[in-house]
């Protein structure tokens, strides 16, 4: 069954782009073309559309309006919007009616692209759920500027450390952030590290940038005083798991330094959704609740009141901010073991493991680097289970 997809293309300007484009996945859908706005609301009754691209020029109102409300409407339309440098309005300010924004002029391939993140999002849906509760959300983040500079100057020509570091030194709250982590004991350094391009040059810009995407993500939530001291744990378990998962691909695939990379930066942003969730009202009291109450993990009480998780919540999110596919499902699938394949190691299964190993409190990184386990998952599930670890008793952080 085809995909249906609205092209609101008053200048015939994103029709002409997909007619110069030839791709397998173009197949895959349907296009309904209006040339005006006023077209839009009367196209979607009449056909169930899965997505919506616009043209936006300067900052045209009722362009803005009409998108508007398809998302607060059909919150389950993915709407992609192609905005001309001319425009005035901030990043920020589209993204509260679009799910992704490209830059004009526009080519076929990143059109099409975007379709296919929309796809990998769609199975993140848990029997519809999710999207309501997204819809339930008051403010939903969205990639913050920082992010997006630093994704800027990564695919400059002449990308430079000194000017990323730069972008970074302007947010004070963040560049204290970034010194604490990356002299903390989760990475055992022999030296202090003094500034923000000490700190990137250690870590990589990947790394750094899903620390941004986690601190803004953090900064921005609703966490009253009652539930500060949660999520500075949440905080400090995050960072643990990316480090597990780091040392655990360091051990057993010969240093890939590109897959020990990924493994950290999924581990970090595990339960990103857990955040995110914060502005559902009653979220988390209600979920702490049935977990005392019945004695049963955090995110089974999750599916028992709102139907699915924050594993579903934060993998959509990634996705929707465009992070590698295989880090929207190791966050996907950190809690259930169902969905992980374990007859190699992969990031996926490496955040899964790392995440119950982190739930000892009676091992550290030093003890895990001697662990020893062998090269195989299972040899690690084992171990997990000679130690009780895979029926973990309720946790607030799992």
């Amino acid at each position: 069954m085809k995909t249906d997809v609205l092209i609101i293309d008053e200048g015939n300007r994103i029709n002409s782009i997909l007619t110069s484009g030839k791709n397998d996945l173009l197949g895959k859908y349907e296009f309904h073309l209006v040339d005006n706005v006023t077209k839009v609301m009367e196209a979607i009754q009449k056909s169930e559309i899965e997505i919506v691209v616009s043209n936006l020029t300067l900052d045209d109102r009722n362009e803005i309006e009409i998108l508007t409300k398809i998302k607060d409407e059909y919150p389950q339309i993915f709407i992609v919007t192609i905005v001309s440098q001319e425009n005035k309005l901030s990043v920020n300010d589209i993204y509260r009616f679009a799910h992704q924004i490209l830059s004009a002029p526009c080519d076929f391939d990143k059109l099409i692209l975007s379709f296919a993140r929309r796809d990998r999002m769609v199975k993140y849906l848990h029997d519809g759920k999710l999207m309501g509760i997204i819809n339930k959300v008051n403010d939903l983040p969205t990639i913050p500027e920082t992010y997006i500079r630093l994704e800027n100057e990564l695919n400059s020509s002449n990308m430079s450390l000194q000017r990323i570091s730069s972008i970074l030194s302007e947010d004070l709250s963040f560049t204290v952030k970034i010194l604490h982590i990356v002299n903390s004991p989760f990475f055992g350094l022999k030296y202090r590290i003094n500034n923000v391009l000490q700190a990137v040059s250690l870590l990589g810009v990947n790394i750094i940038k899903s620390l941004v995407l986690y601190h803004h993500t953090f900064s921005i939530s609703p966490i009253g005083p009652r539930h500060q001291k949660y999520f500075e744990e949440l905080w400090l378990h995050s960072n643990k798991v990316g480090r597990y998962a780091e040392q655990i691909l360091f051990d057993t695939t010969s240093n890939e330094i590109e897959l020990m990379e990924e493994a950290y930066i999924a581990g970090l942003l595990h339960d990103i959704g857990k955040i995110v969730m914060l502005s559902v009202d009653g979220y988390p009291d209600n979920i702490f609740s049935m977990v005392e109450n019945k004695k049963i993990r955090f995110t089974n009480a999750e599916y028992n009141i709102y139907g699915t998780s924050h594993s579903e919540i934060g993998a959509y999110f990634l996705t929707l901010w465009g992070l590698p596919e295989r880090t929207a499902n190791a966050v996907f699938s950190h809690n259930n073991p169902t969905m992980v394949d374990f007859n190699k190691f992969t990031v996926e299964n490496a955040v899964f493991i790392a995440n119950l190993l982190a739930h000892d409190k009676n091992l550290d990184l030093h003890d895990m680097q001697k662990l020893n386990l062998g090269v195989h998952p299972q040899d690690w599930v084992n171990y997990l289970e000679e130690h009780n670890l895979m029926k973990e008793p309720p946790e607030k952080n799992d």
